[in-house]
């Protein structure tokens, strides 16, 4: 092996600013859910969503800070890898865990109430979650911010700034979030997709990932001249790289989607409530004690003189297919004050469906 990728293999690029992000947003989330938790709100901290959104957070981590930081300045097949992890991997996984809602749970009380009153009602911050969650708004967002960042012009500026390059990266997992959100459902809840239009969101998806990714790959040319400057760390030229990268996103990034859309359908309700393998169509609410029931919910006993869990099963709202704990939580109006990051349910005229807000 050559001795520059000996070295590189072993260089992680610890970054004080990635670091301390990543470490911030675990013990802010990992706070909350224990402290979900501690209060019997089991079903809205389960272990599966602590794992994923862990899982997510190490995705990115890995993506920012491993070899493929270091690499990712010679090989543009490295940074594809680089990129994927940041659009089509992390940014669902951290989703699963439903991390607005825990983590604001490990904030600080005041804190906590401030992004609280931004989220409640028709305040400008919810008006921009509503908006970024509408499916074809999400989906433009996402292609918008991926085509952009891959014309040569920009691509090749990036790899000579590392504010730049900061930049994109951050973009991209912005990007992934709002593409990833509409179909996950994480609170704050969006009007949910039938399975047709959640199906079509993804092949759309992987269609214009598919379209750049093949434009890179099918190229004559090389397209990002910054990959002929520099050193070659193996005998792969500037332009079989670059075909190597756009066959990376055609069909690694179209996998993970492929997967995403057979997912949705193996999961979508039948005719036949009892399959095993399907998902149940309930809510849970948290209630403080002496709250007002949700309409339709199940009234929860107390036992033995012990204070029942605040918790009530809302048989009303069905769940995403992506759901690890196959509910949906949500606390109620009279919590929000004390708390600042509840759901309360809502009837949608359109869909006639009910949906979940985030106050």
């Amino acid at each position: 092996m050559p001795p520059v990728w000996q070295a590189d293999l072993g260089s992680w690029t610890w970054r004080a600013d990635v670091l301390g992000i990543l470490a911030l947003l675990a013990a802010l989330y990992i706070r909350g859910w224990v402290t979900l938790r501690s209060r019997r709100h089991r079903a809205a901290a389960s272990g599966p969503e602590l794992l994923a959104y862990l899982s997510g957070l190490g995705i990115t981590g890995i993506a920012l800070l491993s070899p493929l930081a270091v690499f990712q300045r010679y090989l543009l097949s490295v940074h594809m890898v680089q990129h994927e992890l940041l659009i089509v991997v992390g940014p669902p996984l951290v989703l699963l865990g439903h991390p607005l809602a825990i983590t604001l749970w490990g904030m600080p009380k005041a804190c906590r109430r401030g992004i609280g009153r931004l989220l409640r009602g028709q305040g400008p911050l919810r008006r921009i979650f509503d908006t970024l969650e509408r499916p074809l708004v999400a989906w433009m967002v996402s292609a918008g911010v991926l085509w952009a960042w891959h014309i040569p012009s920009v691509y090749n500026a990036v790899e000579t700034n590392g504010v730049l390059h900061d930049a994109q990266h951050i973009a991209f997992f912005l990007s992934g979030l709002v593409f990833w959100w509409p179909v996950i459902q994480a609170p704050p809840f969006a009007p949910p997709m039938t399975i047709p239009v959640c199906v079509g969101y993804l092949v759309a998806g992987m269609t214009q990932r598919a379209v750049l990714g093949g434009i890179i790959t099918l190229s004559p040319s090389v397209l990002y001249s910054h990959y002929t400057l520099v050193p070659r760390l193996n005998a792969l030229s500037p332009l079989d790289d670059q075909h190597l990268a756009g066959g990376i996103m055609w069909f690694a990034s179209g996998l993970v989607l492929l997967v995403a859309t057979l997912i949705v359908i193996w999961r979508a309700p039948g005719d036949q409530p009892d399959h095993p393998h399907r998902h149940q169509e309930q809510a849970v609410r948290f209630v403080p004690s002496g709250g007002r029931q949700a309409r339709g919910a199940q009234p929860v006993k107390s036992r033995g003189g012990v204070p029942p869990p605040l918790v009530q099963v809302d048989p009303t709202v069905s769940e995403s297919p992506f759901s690890l704990t196959n509910v949906r939580k949500s606390v109620d109006r009279s919590e929000a004050a004390g708390i600042c990051g509840g759901c309360v349910p809502r009837r949608d005229r359109r869909q006639k469906r009910l949906r979940v807000n985030l106050l």
